[in-house]
């Protein structure tokens, strides 16, 4: 029976609408996202502190005449300055998604409150006799 909905759009399968009714479960993946985004910016902080660990250890191995334990500290120190900035390109990206999604879940609550709001419109002949 699964191969019924192969090829289909199921928005519960990617957890956006399975946690409730409404905006409440966007909510909550906004929450998530704006949480992974912090993890992300952590992680970049980290691989920042692991570079500098890289750069202290290359100046001890220069200092101490080994060039080929340097060069193999330079190239980690390297690789965690990459993965640093792509670190932050992930947070800031992810950060774009729910700025976009808080402004999606804003503009629904503003829209549900402005169609509870019965407006009163008086017949035109009405408003064209009183001026």
């Amino acid at each position: 029976r699964e191969y019924a909905t192969m090829g289909k759009s199921n928005p519960s399968m990617f957890g956006l609408f399975s946690k409730g009714s409404g905006s409440k479960g966007i909510e909550d993946e906004l929450m998530n996202l704006k949480l992974a985004a912090k993890q992300l910016q952590r992680e970049s902080k980290k691989s920042e502190k692991e570079m500098d660990k890289s750069k202290n250890l290359v100046r001890q191995a220069l200092d101490k005449g080994k060039t080929d334990i340097a060069r193999e500290y330079a190239t980690m120190g390297i690789l965690h300055k990459k993965q640093s900035a792509e670190y932050l390109r992930l947070a800031v990206r992810t950060e774009a998604v729910a700025a976009k999604l808080e402004i999606a879940v804003k503009t629904q609550k503003v829209t549900s409150s402005m169609s509870q709001v019965s407006f009163f419109h008086p017949p035109l002949p009405t408003l064209l006799t009183a001026y």
